[in-house]
């Protein structure tokens, strides 16, 4: 219970956006027990009014459960009725069977060939400590969904096959009650906005965005599914990582801008020598906190969010090397 109260305490409160008349987005915050993980895992929450519709964008992990439902509590929420699954990481689905069984009438909308590791979880969680270990353990582990709350989709939600960040992902589309809104999970990246996702201060000009490209990395898949996301020409796009925009367009173009600089940096940085292990991802990072303006608000991060930040640079890099090498490409 203390360490709930504690966490709360860290998470950003629920950011309330109006979209529409009839459609409210909230943004919730689950922090988990790890230096810098807050105001980071993003649970999207829409209210749709006119067709009295509670829908949720991802669930979050297991070990977020207790917080996401008092969350909810504390917005009046009673019912859930549909939940949106990007993809079956354990941050982003771990909480899946907590919500199913706090929320009777539940339906879940997933990756088709990620469905079965949430009926059951089992080999995805054995996968997940192999991989993540004290991170996994952090998280949570996974409870089964019972496989009648699957649903294929809704009038209201078009699903968008967007292999990358994960080889089963989805991007969704909600276009209902005067309202467009893209959530594109990692597909587009991580969008972190100032004085939502780290506090205001000086800037540097730009947004921070980075890449979401862990190995095992395919270029080609990643920039396929981006052109698809930039394809639905939405008012908002809304990002679990973290927080929302009323400039898709603008923000996606970037990002696609910054894949091929990520691909450019580390092809130049093979080329001169620079190795395959962790010397080439310091390397490489190195000369994209100088090169890419889209990091430059990176040494203006608070000091635990940066070491975050850091973390996942370097494992999007490790993606990128794993790519040029496996591919055997040249500058």
């Amino acid at each position: 219970m203390e360490r709930n109260v504690a966490l709360k305490e860290r998470a950003a409160e629920p950011y309330a956006i109006e979209v529409s008349p009839d459609v409210a987005l909230t943004l919730l915050d689950l922090p988990v027990d790890m230096e810098g993980f807050h105001h980071f895992i993003g649970i999207w929450l829409v209210q749709d009014w006119h067709l009295g519709k509670t829908l949720l964008v991802d669930v979050g992990p297991a070990s977020a459960s207790p917080l996401l439902l008092e969350r909810l509590s504390d917005l009046g929420v009673r019912a859930v009725d549909f939940l949106l699954l990007t993809h079956v990481h354990i941050d982003h689905a771990g909480g899946v069977g907590h919500l199913a069984k706090a929320f009777p009438g539940l339906k879940v909308i997933a990756p088709e060939k990620g469905k079965r590791h949430l009926v059951d979880p089992s080999a995805l969680w054995e996968g997940s400590l192999k991989t993540l270990g004290k991170v996994a353990e952090i998280y949570g582990k996974m409870i089964p969904l019972p496989g009648d709350r699957l649903i294929e989709g809704l009038d209201e939600v078009t699903s968008i096959d967007t292999p990358g960040h994960a080889p089963y992902h989805n991007s969704y589309v909600y276009a209902a009650s005067g309202c467009k809104i893209l959530f594109p999970g990692e597909a587009a990246g991580v969008f972190l906005p100032k004085g939502l996702a780290y506090p205001d201060g000086s800037s540097a000009g730009f947004p921070y965005i980075r890449p979401a490209t862990p190995p095992k990395f395919f270029f080609d898949v990643t920039l396929e599914s981006l052109k698809k996301v930039e394809a639905v020409d939405a008012e908002w796009i809304c990002y679990p990582h973290f927080g929302p925009s009323h400039e898709p367009e603008n923000l996606l173009r970037l990002h696609e801008g910054q894949l091929f600089r990520f691909k450019d940096a580390t092809l130049r940085a093979v080329k001169e020598g620079a190795g395959e292990g962790e010397e080439a991802v310091d390397i490489i990072l190195s000369r994209l906190l100088e090169e890419d303006p889209l990091l430059s608000e990176f040494a203006r991060l608070p000091e635990d969010i940066r070491s975050r930040e850091r973390f996942f640079l370097q494992n999007s890099i490790r993606g990128f090397l794993d790519y040029v090498q496996r591919e055997g490409l040249k500058a």
